[in-house]
This record gives C-alpha cells, structure tokens and sequence, in this order.
C-alpha cells in the first residue's frame, strides 16, 4: 500500500489543474480485450471507446447492472460555445456555465449527453466546430460497462500505467499546440517580433548615442505598430522606459555639469575681482591686527591670469594673502609649507580674512 501512495503521489504531482482534483472511483481495474466503454449504464446506451487489456481504468459506483469507469487519457466530447472560453493558441478551454452538456457530436437533437460538467479547466482542446468546441473530457466524466468485463488490479505497474496514461492528455495538448502554430502564419509573426524584441532588449542602452537612442524608438513604434500579443506590448514599455530613463539620466547630468561649469566661472570672476584688491598690497602694510600663521601656500587661478594667494591653515580654514614687492614673491612658495608673519584685517571686496606679510619663512609641515 506504501508503494501505491508513492505512485498516486508521483501521478498527481505530474497534471494539470482539471487533472489534479481527487481521483474518482475506488479501485482500478484492465478490460477485457474488445471491451467498448458506453455512454450510460446499459447496452442500449451509444457506445463511446473501444478499449484493450493494455488500459487501466479507475473503477467507480455500480448504477444498476454496470459500473462506472473514468478514463485516465480521455476522450472527445463536445460543449456548446455560449458556455465555455476559448484560449485557442493555448488550445485551452474554460467551462463557464453550470452543469453544461457534454456531447459525443456537435449537436443538441438526437444526441443526448454523455454527462454535464461543472465550471472549470482548462480542458485540452481539439477542434472548433461552428458552434461548437471539440475537448478531451476531464477525468471525472464517467464511462460505463459491464463489470464482468474488468479485472481487478492492484499493482504498482497498473497504478503507473494510468498515471502514464493521463499524462498523454498533456501531450496531447502540446501536439495541439504545435500544429496550431504551424498552421497560422500570424502566430508565427507574431513570435517572430516577440523573439525581435527580447533580442532588442538585451542591449546596453547607456552605451547608445542621442541618435542611436532616437533610431530604436522609431524602431519601437514600428514594432508597436505590428504587436499584437501582450507580452510584447510589455516589452515594449520595458524598453521605452529604459531608453527614457537613460536619456533623464544624461539630461540630470548634463544640468550638474553645467551647474559645475557655472560655479566654476562664478569662481574665477571672484578671483579675477579679488587678485586686483589683494595686488594694492602696499596700501595695505601696517593695517590690522598682529598675528603668526603656519600653513601650507596655495594659488588660485582666475579669469586672465589672474591669481590669489591664500594660506592654508592644519584647521581647514584658509585665510587670503596680500604682499608688497619688497616684502615677499609669494610666487616662489606655492606648494610649501611656510610661516606667515603679519597683519589681519577684512575687505569688502575679499571673501574671508586677509593677512597682509610683513614677513615669510619656511616652515616645517
């Protein structure tokens, strides 16, 4: 009994939804070679599938005379459109109405039916018919015959043997599918411009030029144009977004770089202005209050040439210096580490505090 639990566990691990509902009937059971499964519990009832000792069939209640049998890979049965949806490319079917008929033909007179089945699905397509969809029944419809025409199992080998017949109903499926495709040169486009697009999408767009990012959304609209599918419709939002997203991200750059470029000119108007009132060092010389200052030399670069000189100090702070052409060449100590000797004092038009040298000397770091 282990060994069979194991095997129900193996088989309904392997099906689809409709498939994966409880098994119905209670033992399983091979017939009798040239046994012919009916539509209803007598021998006046059509006869539905010839079936040979090689099947295993799952056995159920007993109505009258006869059993009902359950069918692991199927067998056709018909529904009305008005109560079912239809995934044609899938080849998939939903039953939506309740207790819908299922039918041996495509036809309501003469042709009573085989049994009703609840909403659900999906169910493997076969064929569409006018009105009608032709669908491998769910495992659940029951067939009906003679029980002196079973034999009762019970072995792991049978118990394979209906799983491996139910999973022919997936392959069925899968067949459907294929000669679908092959038979449709839309669908065939249609995944050719699905597989065009995929391929689009790998691409690094950061490494595109301007002209380069405006030539694939043209190509997008193209493929836009001619898509049909959702899928790829959402990959053509995909890339739209990438594309735009890289174009934000150049535009978000291009405004730093030009903020950094204005600041920068900004900049070296401001030390344009302050060179010409730091170079009247003379005007300044024994103005402010005495102090000694250590620090490294800097120089400024401004508009023209122009230059300022400032001190850097070990606090982070830099203070501006202003010299007369006897006193130093601050020239010579750019770069150096000195001690300033002089006199501070504020200017209007110099940002911070100036020192004006009254004397310069090396200075160890």
């Amino acid at each position: 009994m282990m060994v069979l639990t194991a095997c129900f566990t193996l088989i309904l691990a392997s099906v689809g939804p409709q498939d994966a509902l409880p098994l119905p009937g209670s033992h399983f059971a091979r017939p009798k070679a040239g046994t012919t499964l009916r539509s209803g519990p007598g021998p006046n009832f059509l006869g539905v599938l010839a079936v040979d000792e090689t099947t295993v069939l799952r056995v159920g209640e007993s109505q009258g005379l006869h059993s009902q049998v359950f069918v692991p890979q199927g067998f056709p049965v018909y529904f009305h459109r008005d109560f079912v949806r239809v995934a044609a490319e899938a080849r998939q079917v939903w039953v939506e109405g309740e207790r819908v008929n299922a039918r041996l033909l495509p036809a309501t007179v003469g042709n009573l039916p085989v049994g009703q089945v609840d909403p659900g699905g999906p169910f493997v397509l076969l064929d569409e018919e006018g009105a009608w969809v032709r669908v491998l029944a769910p495992l659940a419809l029951p067939l009906y015959t003679d029980p002196e025409q079973l034999v009762g199992v019970d072995d792991a080998a049978s118990v394979l043997r209906f799983g491996a017949l139910r999973d022919t109903r997936g392959v069925r499926q899968n067949e459907e599918v294929l000669a679908w495709r092959a038979r449709h040169p839309e669908w065939q486009e249609q995944d050719r411009l699905l597989n065009e697009l995929l391929e689009l999408a790998q691409q690094d767009f950061s490494t595109l030029s301007e002209s380069d990012i405006a030539a694939r959304r043209s190509q997008l609209d193209t493929f836009a144009s001619r898509a049909n599918w959702d899928e790829s419709r959402r990959v053509i939002a995909d890339v739209r977004g990438r594309l735009s997203q890289v174009s934000e991200v150049r535009a978000k750059v291009e405004r730093s770089l030009e903020e950094i470029r204005r600041q920068q000119d900004l900049e070296a108007q401001s030390i344009a202005r302050e060179s010409r009132v730091l170079d009247l060092g003379l005007r300044y010389q024994g103005r402010g209050d005495p102090i000694v200052r250590r620090g490294r030399l800097e120089r400024h670069l401004g508009e023209g040439g122009a230059s300022v000189y400032a001190l850097s100090l070990v606090d982070g702070t830099r203070v501006k210096l202003t010299a007369a052409p006897g006193v130093a060449d601050l020239t010579r100590w750019v770069d150096r580490n000195v001690e300033v000797e002089g006199r501070q004092l504020f200017l209007a038009a110099v940002s911070g505090p100036v020192v004006v040298v009254d004397a310069l000397r090396p200075s160890l770091p």
